[in-house]
């Protein structure tokens, strides 16, 4: 009975070193450290904190473990209101249409690396130019302002996203210039694109090559691959965006 009391009191001592470690650097890689989440009990202990923090602990077998914010739901796992105060300018009654515009601008930036005829989660380029994610966002919400609702709606629930919703949101603040003074400060599209980028490298998601040009990190691109899209769904939202709206209602016509 002492052995096992003796053990029990390893094992949290244990844990509330890991658990202490991911609060601190968010990350773990010593292979000491990953020695001692192996253990069952040790890890099911720091499972039980984190889940308790609101946190989730993304593993990378024999290579790393990530402390993440709790991943229940798609908008990076802030609350919707969460999300909206970090990106900031939207008013009060902009609700979850503003959500659905960042998580949208989210896949836009995705989008830009990968590849969808490529089997694995490997990036297709390196550096993506802000200014032009924002001029492709641009395009997709001009298209949908454009194109008859009854189309918008069918796209929105093959790829189970509110377009409609986004861009009526758009309609009132406008699309806005990426050549402004500071692009970042504008209440329009172009303002939350950026200032969305900002919150992913606020993240650690994110890095900048130079002023314009962005590139995923090391985090970014093992929690693409870990978590935030099965296959199939990867290759749907990924081709919504790296295909035209209007091929694309061309290819459901077709369908139907």
């Amino acid at each position: 009975m002492k052995n096992e009391e003796m053990l029990r009191e390893n094992d949290v001592s244990d844990a509330f070193y890991l658990f202490n470690a991911f609060l601190q650097e968010g990350i773990i890689e010593k292979q000491e450290m990953l020695l001692l989440y192996k253990r069952p009990e040790v890890r099911d202990l720091v499972k039980s904190f984190a889940s308790e923090a609101n946190t989730v602990i993304i593993e990378i077998p024999e290579e790393k473990l990530y402390l993440v914010r709790g991943l229940d739901n798609p908008y990076m796992s802030y609350t919707p209101q969460e999300l909206r105060n970090k990106i900031g300018g939207f008013s009060t009654s902009d609700g979850n249409k503003a959500n659905h515009l960042i998580y949208l601008i989210i896949l836009h930036v995705l989008a830009e690396f990968y590849d969808t005829n490529q089997v694995s989660y490997t990036p297709a380029t390196q550096f993506v130019s802000v200014t032009e994610i924002a001029r492709k966002v641009k395009e997709t919400f001009v298209y949908v302002r454009n194109e008859h609702e009854a189309v918008i709606e069918e796209l929105s629930s093959e790829y189970e996203l509110n377009l409609i919703g986004a861009a009526r949101l758009i309609e009132e603040y406008g699309l806005g210039k990426a050549d402004a003074k500071d692009p970042a400060k504008t209440k329009s599209l172009t303002g939350f694109v950026f200032r969305t980028i900002e919150f992913l490298k606020e993240e650690e998601l994110i890095s900048y090559f130079d002023d314009d040009h962005i590139m995923l990190t090391e985090k970014m691109r093992d929690l693409v691959e870990q978590f935030y899209f099965d296959e199939g769904r990867k290759e749907k939202l990924f081709s919504l965006f790296n295909t035209s709206l209007g091929v694309l209602k061309e290819e459901l016509v077709k369908g139907e």
